[in-house]
């Protein structure tokens, strides 16, 4: 699993997960979390019908990939955690937040890294989260 380092200001972080640790976060983020089928443009449209909420402006764009089975998926968004706050009846947008926090908790355990200092250091930086397999 590699977090990026927002900017290239300071190193990315890569750690190794056990293959059922891996098996656990590829299931979550696959089936459960249904990141696959995430699509950025109907949760956008989904906002826009919610109403005006706070604006938000320098934010950074949280990018997930994953890359499993022989397949590519990927699902990326603006200013991910501070909108699944805003919208959390928007069910897709929580789901890629659940994941990207699921994938910060891996990522600070194996780092030995607080939570805070894993993704919520600089949140108008853009985040990169990948996770490969190569079963």
């Amino acid at each position: 699993m590699i977090l990026g380092a927002p900017f290239g200001q300071k190193k990315r972080m890569e750690t190794k997960i056990s293959a059922d640790a891996l098996q656990d976060l590829l299931r979550f983020a696959l089936v459960t979390q249904r990141l696959a089928e995430f699509d950025a443009d109907k949760v956008k449209r989904e906002i826009q019908k919610a109403g005006p909420r706070i604006a938000i402006a320098d934010a950074g764009t949280t990018v997930i990939k994953i890359h499993a089975g022989g397949k590519k998926h990927e699902a990326s968004f603006y200013a991910l955690g501070m909108m699944a706050s805003q919208h959390p009846k928007i069910k897709a947008l929580r789901q890629l937040e659940d994941v990207r926090k699921r994938i910060e908790q891996l990522v600070s355990k194996k780092c030995g890294r607080s939570r805070r200092s894993v993704g919520r250091t600089a949140p108008n930086r853009r985040a990169l989260l990948v996770v490969h397999s190569n079963q």
